[in-house]
């Protein structure tokens, strides 16, 4: 009886023990997480006001639009890496050199091949001289980016050292920026600029990999290697490339069939929205190891936390959502002043896509943790169909605005999406009881 009694108590140790181990690994991931991304980020939203300030409407539309076309290369570039990169090193962690070398050298090669094609689509196609230079100086992000290490620190759970690589790549931009952006004129240099911090970053994280970490680089030429890894890979670059491909379209399409003014009066709220969403994907960044560790180790933990997580975004979102509508004006004047008052009205629609991006990334980290990342594709996809039928039904059957149709168009699309995961989710997870 008393060897039992003790082998109670010694159980009990065990899983208070376990318990504390997990509240502080989410504690530790969670702190520097918000230390580095909303720190960084923030320095970068104070880039974004700077610059939509100083560069005026008209070039800070054309900057933005540059920027967007960028960030769909950047999926070519990225091919999933950074969240497949971080799960492989999270699940195997005796075996991250390894992974390490066979993901850098994919990233580096893929960064050089789809920046010259981007480049000579650039010059194939009938753009202004301006236009040209802005989109070759945002290009260069497609190689300063790759060498980009996030996801080998995330995998780690060292979070801090990703902090110390954020807050180096938008302390440096907003310092340039400050210092050599002075009006509308420098913005072909505020667009060369942009690329290079981010080179700057992904040297500062490099350099703590090799020496904290004692990691070593070694390319990894052999094709089965890479293609083992591109294999499961690319899901992850078909999910997260459709997603960023309707979040961005609305931008596009006024990119393209409106004005340059409309492109900026579209850009100063929708920036304000993708760093708010940004801040939200913290959560999934920090929780993202731990899910996926629990999906295998403790299912009946998985399912609590994934509870929990989206009973907080729910709160969340719906005050984020209530908050922009009522105070649209003030936000817009105080933010961006009186040019972009005009985009006031965007702005109250566009802030519930962040109420529903801190639903989505519920369903995306569980998603990617217990292995139906597959599934995710589908609403991504659906996603792209949404925002273009609602785009074009709004603009060219109901004459309403450009604006007006690229924010409902956001909205509609990423409401589609959130009901199409959950419909999904609800007939796969009996996979992770």
């Amino acid at each position: 009886m008393r060897m039992k009694m003790e082998n109670m108590d010694t159980t009990l140790i065990y899983e208070s023990n376990k318990q504390k181990s997990l509240l502080h690994r989410v504690t530790s991931n969670f702190s520097w997480t918000i230390i580095g991304e909303i720190g960084g980020r923030g320095l970068f939203f104070l880039v974004t006001v700077y610059l939509a300030r100083v560069l005026g409407v008209n070039n800070y539309g054309v900057f933005t639009f540059a920027q967007a076309i960028v960030y769909y290369f950047w999926l070519a570039v990225d091919l999933g890496v950074t969240m497949y990169g971080s799960r492989e090193i999270a699940r195997d962690k005796n075996n991250v050199n390894s992974i390490f070398n066979s993901l850098l050298t994919i990233r580096i090669l893929s960064g050089l091949i789809v920046f010259t094609i981007f480049i000579a689509l650039i010059y194939s196609f009938g753009t202004s001289p301006l236009q040209k230079l802005i989109f070759l100086g945002c290009a260069f992000f497609l190689i300063s980016r790759s060498i980009n290490t996030d996801w080998v620190f995330r995998g780690l759970e060292k979070f801090k050292y990703i902090a110390f690589g954020n807050l180096g790549t938008f302390l440096s931009m907003i310092l340039l920026m400050l210092l050599i952006i002075k009006n509308e004129d420098d913005v072909i240099t505020a667009s060369f600029l942009w690329s290079l911090c981010y080179l700057l970053g992904g040297a500062v994280l490099l350099f703590i990999l090799f020496k904290k970490v004692k990691l070593s680089f070694k390319p990894v030429f052999k094709i089965e290697t890479l293609f083992s890894h591109l294999k499961e890979s690319i899901h992850f670059t078909v999910s997260r490339g459709f997603l960023s491909l309707f979040q961005y379209l609305p931008l596009i399409f006024l990119g393209f069939f409106s004005t340059d003014y409309d492109v900026g009066l579209f850009s100063a709220p929708f920036r304000m929205i993708t760093a708010l969403t940004f801040v939200v994907s913290i959560f999934q960044m920090a929780l993202f190891p731990i899910f996926a560790d629990l999906y295998f180790s403790n299912r009946e933990k998985f399912r609590k936390l994934h509870k929990l997580y989206m009973l907080i975004s729910i709160i969340f979102g719906v005050m984020i959502g209530i908050i922009g509508t009522v105070f649209r004006k003030e936000i817009m004047l105080f933010i961006f002043g009186n040019e972009y008052i005009n985009s006031a009205f965007s702005f109250g629609i566009i802030i519930w896509f962040v109420s529903l991006i801190f639903l989505r990334v519920v369903y995306g980290v569980v998603f990617a943790a217990s292995g139906l990342q597959r599934f995710y594709s589908l609403a991504a996809i659906a996603g792209v169909l949404l925002v273009s039928i609602m785009f074009f039904i709004l603009k060219l059957i109901f004459h309403v605005s450009d604006l007006t149709s690229a924010s409902v168009s956001l909205v509609a699309a990423e409401t589609g999406i959130l009901l199409l995961l959950q419909v999904i989710w609800t007939t796969q997870r009996k996979k992770v009881r």
